[in-house]
């Protein structure tokens, strides 16, 4: 008589059923002990397994559950990265304007951090090193709004970007800066031209 070759899968799969019908009784029951029960019948019902099928049954769990999980797992560290990275691009450009404004005191005749611009007419000297320190400001804002602006934003850098669009429009509610502001965003990327000055427009209108 030919012996057959029957499949690992077949034999797993018949023994798995035989072995179900072997706990029916105890899933069914609803008295306070089942789960305890049921876990020491999975452990039998394991014991009684051959090696081999309690090795193909742990691969299928690590397929189903263990590699799903790895996948959740590694999508949250990427994006808590990439949240760590905007955090980190966010305070060097802070820090890079905190310096912008210490330049700016350097030079208090050009009376740039009052509110409203004083009336009075700049000497040579003064319109060079006012169009120096807004040409300065104004690749700052560039910078600001291509690293850290994007139109999908989360609440997150949102919040960050906010802070960026507060300081253009106390900028942008200056008259002398809204004045020369079309000849410094010469040659600056057009979407950041656009956005800062429809800022200028709505301050202007204020």
């Amino acid at each position: 008589m030919k012996k057959r070759n029957i499949p690992l899968q077949t034999t797993f799969s018949a023994s798995m059923i035989s072995r179900q019908h072997d706990l029916t009784g105890l899933v069914r029951g609803k008295s306070p002990d089942s789960a305890v029960l049921f876990f020491k019948a999975i452990c039998f019902t394991l014991a009684r397994m051959p090696a081999t099928e309690i090795w193909e049954l742990a691969s299928y769990i690590v397929t189903v559950i263990g590699l799903p999980m790895a996948i959740l797992v590694f999508v949250l560290e990427q994006r808590k990265q990439r949240q760590a990275d905007h955090e980190e691009i966010y305070q060097h450009l802070s820090d890079e304007y905190h310096d912008f404004l210490k330049l700016v005191l350097r030079h208090p005749d050009l009376h740039l951090l009052r509110r409203q611009p004083v009336e009075f007419p700049l000497t040579e000297d003064q319109k060079e090193r006012q169009q120096i320190l807004l040409e300065i400001l104004v690749s700052l804002f560039e910078r600001a709004y291509l690293l850290v602006y994007d139109e999908k934003m989360d609440a997150n850098n949102r919040r960050l970007w906010q802070t960026w669009e507060d300081f253009m429009r106390e900028w942008c509610r200056r008259k002398d800066f809204r004045a020369v502001l079309p000849e410094l965003l010469s040659g600056e990327d057009p979407d950041f031209s656009k956005h800062i000055l429809g800022l200028a427009a709505e301050e202007e209108k204020r």
